[in-house]
């Protein structure tokens, strides 16, 4: 990582002027290439990695902030990752110059339309958590001194509470071992509990006090005090890694995939998402028959105990029914374990719940086997039979595959590019992912297959997720509006009002066909529908909000998500720059879906390939595209 970082942004200076801030030395990489962006007011402890890869770097004209920045945005995302939170907090404390530096640079304020700054809003909790009262006074100070950060003022106050929280949670475990989680709001007096549990979250996390469960709750200890047994029992902890079942001890070269000669299918954008509420219909019985269609019903409650256990939030469909997954240890038959699987019958019966034996960070079914396989935090992948009995284990971090892919680019922690595993329907072969490499592997095993896919290229813009482009329409799009890659939202309203101007109809006889092209791309870039837009010009976009999410050449594609066909004989892999690529059994590509979003997960059976790509936020729906091999349906 730390070459590619010098591949892209270039060395630091050696003799650096002595008004530069001071560039931290470097640390080991995290695993995802670039530091992530978050709004303001984003508190999550880590990121999850499934979300799209953006690269930012620094730009002459002053609309990014200078190199320094952004590896000190690396150190503060790997400070989290490897939870060394002293170094996070060092990292984030040493980035505040050069955001003042690049607040000051005039040249870049006509792009600070939408400010993220994940130095200002985690880097100030890392800074909370090791009590560094001088760096938030000194974040304090930058917020207060620049306009464009008046969305961190709040958040900023928000740190030195933090601090405060921080040092009160740590008092009161070590005065009252065995406190519960849900007594803190009335033992410290403070009403916001979902800041304590967030608190609580990075305590643990950081290694310094340990959960035990007790009902519904946590009893709270300090880490190395005394604790009964009977709570130390309900803590996980991980067996013994299981070691290799390679043959290989050297690492084949992964076969770079062509995509030259291979057929492309461009599939249409999924719709957007709900954000906005439903008026549902209100009954007042359980069962209402307005119509008068049932002659005779009978409705009954549940009983208690023959309710489904909410805590198995995931369910996958199989060729024998369904498994459903207790992922976060919440139920019963997961007390003491890193979780809980359970089998139910075509029926709906469901059957004894099995306890996983490690932690899971990915799960995988197929939707025409039997069984599942999971992989560990630690990268470990573990395959269990249609009974829920671990079948087999092997550690992926001592692949071959994975060393070797780790030192090309530079990560430190071989584990940290571990992302996606597949089961073919009968167990006979696995797929694992590391970055931008897919290997199949036999169950004794055998390496089958290994390709890597190329590198990303200028491909998709997703602005707001409003709407998203292939590559094609993309460069089309800026070629009549006479734009370059990178672009910002600016740069595009720009554009749009001075060629609008010069093309409209009522100005330029001639210009209609023009226009249309125009206003298709502006539509394209932004998501809105120049004919809706005020004024009779279609140029005026005031008061509508975008968030930018480009790609850039020159760094590896993600592989974020794989499967198996339905037969097994064929693969899919879906990269983050929004393509599904199949490739047969050898690991030839077949044909490439362009679906110009960023994919999450793949379901095929035997005759259609299913594309998630987004969940409505108020209900549970899912939009996916449906492909077969005779048509093509959204």
């Amino acid at each position: 990582m730390a070459g590619f970082l010098k591949r892209l942004f270039g060395r630091a200076p050696k003799d650096r002027a002595p008004s530069d801030p001071e560039i931290l030395p470097s640390f080991p990489q995290p695993e995802r290439d670039t530091a992530s962006w978050h709004t303001p007011g984003s508190k999550n402890a880590e990121s999850d990695t499934s979300q799209q890869e953006n690269l930012n770097y620094s730009l002459p004209d002053g609309s990014l902030p200078d190199q320094p920045y952004f590896k000190q945005m690396e150190h503060l995302r790997s400070g989290v990752t490897e939870k060394d939170y002293q170094k996070a907090a060092a990292a984030a404390r040493a980035s505040l110059p050069w955001i003042r530096k690049w607040l000051k640079d005039p040249r870049g304020s006509e792009d600070r339309l939408v400010l993220s700054i994940p130095a200002l809003s985690q880097g100030g909790t890392m800074m909370a958590f090791v009590g560094d009262k001088d760096g938030l006074m000194e974040l304090r100070k930058l917020v207060q001194e620049f306009g464009y950060l008046e969305p961190f003022k709040g958040e900023a106050e928000d740190h030195f509470i933090d601090m405060d929280l921080f040092n009160r949670l740590r008092e009161a475990i070590t005065a009252k071992p065995g406190l519960l989680q849900n007594r803190l709001k009335t033992e410290l007096d403070f009403s916001d509990g979902r800041k304590i549990s967030r608190l609580v979250a990075y305590l643990d996390k950081a290694g310094e006090i340990r959960r035990a469960k007790s009902g519904n709750t946590y009893a709270l200890f300090m880490q190395g005090g005394d604790m009964p047994d009977a709570a130390a029992a309900t803590i996980y902890s991980e067996p013994t890694m299981p070691g290799s079942h390679r043959h290989e001890k050297r690492s084949a070269k992964a076969r770079e995939i062509g995509l030259g000669n291979v057929k492309f299918v461009p599939l249409p954008p999924s719709p957007p998402g709900w954000d906005h509420s439903l008026d549902l219909p209100q009954s007042v019985e359980d069962f209402e028959d307005p119509q008068g269609a049932w002659a005779q019903i009978s409705v009954e409650k549940i009983k208690q105990e023959s309710r489904p256990d909410p805590a198995f939030r995931k369910h996958y469909t199989t060729a024998r029914g369904s498994i459903s997954f207790d992922d976060l240890a919440k139920s019963q038959a997961s007390l003491g374990k890193a979780g809980a699987v359970a089998f139910s019958d075509t029926a709906g019966r469901m059957g004894t719940p099995s306890a996983f034996v490690r932690d899971v960070a990915w799960i995988s079914t197929h939707p025409d086997g039997e069984g599942f396989a999971s992989r560990s935090k630690s990268g470990v992948l573990t395959v269990y039979d249609g009974d829920l009995d671990v079948d087999f284990e092997t550690d992926l971090g001592l692949a071959p595959e994975v060393i070797a892919n780790a030192a090309r680019l530079d990560h430190e922690v071989t584990t940290a590019g571990l992302r996606c595993i597949a089961l073919t329907p009968d167990r006979s072969q696995y797929m694992f992912t590391h970055i931008d490499e897919a290997w199949c592997i036999s169950r004794d095993g055998k390496m089958v297959w290994g390709v890597r896919v190329p590198e990303n290229e200028p491909r998709t813009v997703d602005l707001g997720s409003v709407r998203v482009g292939t590559s094609p329409q993309i460069s089309d799009a800026l070629k009549t509006m006479s734009l370059e890659m990178p672009v910002s939202h600016e740069m595009i309203r720009k554009r749009y009002r001075e060629l609008a101007r010069k093309s409209h109809p009522d100005i330029n006889r001639g210009g209609e066909e023009f226009m249309k092209e125009l206003n298709g791309s502006y539509e394209l870039l932004t998501g809105i529908d120049p004919s809706k837009l005020e004024g009779n010009n279609a140029v005026s976009d005031a008061g509508v909000e975008f968030t930018f999410t480009m790609t850039y050449a020159g760094y590896p594609d993600r592989i974020s998500e794989i499967a198996f066909s339905g037969s097994g004989d064929a693969a899919l892999l879906a990269t983050s720059s929004g393509r599904v690529i199949r490739v047969d059994g050898q690991g030839i590509p077949e044909v490439v879906y362009e679906i110009g979003a960023y994919p999450h997960r793949i379901i095929e059976t035997e005759s259609y390939l299913y594309e998630p790509r987004r969940v409505c936020r108020r209900l549970n729906c899912l939009s996916y595209a449906a492909i077969s091999d005779r048509s093509i349906a959204a």
